[in-house]
């Protein structure tokens, strides 16, 4: 005896199958931080940092986010402690703690390789304006 699928079923199925498609590739795929685009220029991949690099100075601005599922990060000091913590003194620019909580500032290649491996960062990234990929701030025009 064959099985005759509801017509729920197959709507089930089609809504799925649009919503993955759409999914698959959206504009902001081919944004990258403007700091990163000289690497992609090079063939590296975006936001590869190479761990003990020596052209990769305390003066490339990082922002850091972490985790806080336990809503333990409630100022401006505890954000910097528990960043210190985790990679020694850092020269702060910025501390965010209300919603998102982290931080941007000058790292050095050994603090961002730190941040990149410890589980309580959400994410690091190269500090900078975002172009689309291939784009550069000269090839906007913007209106007056």
């Amino acid at each position: 005896m064959k099985k005759i699928f509801q017509i729920s079923q197959v709507w089930v199925v089609v809504v799925m199958s649009v919503f993955l498609v759409s999914c698959e590739k959206s504009e902001m795929d081919g944004l990258v931080p403007a700091a990163q685009a000289s690497d992609l220029k090079k063939g590296d991949a975006p936001g590869q940092i190479k761990k003990n690099d020596p052209s990769q100075t305390a003066d490339s601005v990082f922002i850091v986010t972490f985790f806080d599922a336990n809503n333990t990060l409630n100022s401006e000091a505890d954000v910097q402690a528990l960043a210190n913590s985790i990679a020694g003194p850092i020269a702060f620019e910025q501390t965010y703690w209300e919603g998102t909580k982290g931080f941007a500032a000058p790292l050095t290649a050994s603090q961002v390789y730190t941040f990149r491996h410890d589980s309580r960062v959400e994410f690091v990234e190269a500090d900078g304006p975002i172009y689309p990929a291939g784009a550069t701030e000269t090839s906007f025009a913007f209106a007056d």
